[in-house]
């Protein structure tokens, strides 16, 4: 069996140690894996067929790719060749627009912080400031802004394009949220996370983590969203408002850094053997 791993070329820099975890699990397997990186990447569509180059040269297709990177339009390429993607195309579409997963979130009844996706010149809001302004394709808690009046709510959707952002209502925990671990379309673990000096929580940006117990409501939250969606892995991230968890969105491309740092949870294994399984193999 042969895999690929597809990330960007400053990720993977950033992401060695990561890296090295598939490629170990990978080893131990005996399978075959390769990195491959966006920038040096070439695909289109050439007399009738789907092509996919390398470096200026056609790659060959391994049996499974998993992608570290948020581009549905390559994981859809790689799936009409014939290749399982983890994430599939269809999840990275989702996850990646932040109005599709809120409009999602609404379809299937998850409770959530209410959500704008403004459009050029409307910022008038029915929810008191301060809000939270976010970039629609934004990950890991960057391109997030909080606005405490008119004139940052503009000066926000100004740096994220009015035509792309999203605003919501703050959640009353600011501070504290709640990510979901999900391999193979079940709850592997949860983690609490918090931060003593930034709405914004992500362990990323220097919040802390924990293990967390999920309750029976979150259960049943997280289990309603797998019934709808095949995730590979993935996080289901909740944010806390009047003392309860609500939906917050999913992170396609998960970082996993506080579960090595905190839990002995290894990942990346959990996944390996989900992707073997899943391509007709024995998981280890």
């Amino acid at each position: 069996m042969k895999g690929a791993l597809f990330y960007e070329g400053f990720e993977a820099e950033r992401n060695k140690h990561y890296i090295d975890l598939y490629f170990k699990s990978c080893q131990k397997r005996g399978i075959g894996l390769s990195l491959y990186l966006l920038e040096r990447l070439s695909f289109g569509v050439e007399g009738g067929e789907p092509f996919l180059f390398y470096e200026g040269k056609p790659l060959a297709l391994p049996d499974f790719s998993v992608m570290r990177l948020r581009e549905p339009l390559l994981s859809r390429q790689l799936e009409k060749m014939g290749v399982k993607t983890f994430n599939t195309s269809a999840v990275c579409e989702l996850t990646n627009d932040k109005r599709r997963t809120y409009q999602f979130a609404q379809e299937i009844g998850l409770p959530m912080m209410d959500s704008w996706f403004l459009t050029r010149g409307k910022t008038e809001l029915s929810f008191p400031y301060p809000v939270v302004v976010k970039s629609a394709g934004g990950f890991g808690g960057h391109e997030v802004r909080l606005a405490n009046n008119k004139g940052e709510l503009d000066a926000a959707l100004k740096a994220f394009s009015p035509d792309c952002a999203v605003v919501q209502r703050l959640a009353s925990d600011a501070g504290k949220d709640l990510r979901v671990y999900v391999v193979g379309n079940k709850i592997a673990c949860a983690m609490l996370r918090t931060s003593n000096g930034d709405f914004r929580s992500n362990y990323g940006l220097g919040g802390s983590a924990a293990p967390y117990a999920l309750n029976a409501r979150e259960t049943s939250m997280v289990n309603r969203v797998l019934e709808h969606v095949d995730l590979g892995l993935a996080g289901i991230d909740f944010v806390f408002h009047n003392g309860e968890a609500v939906f917050n969105e999913i992170e396609d491309v998960v970082g996993t850094r506080m579960l090595y740092t905190y839990t002995n949870i290894d990942i990346v294994e959990m996944y390996l053997d989900h992707i073997v399984s899943a391509c007709g193999g024995a998981a280890m």
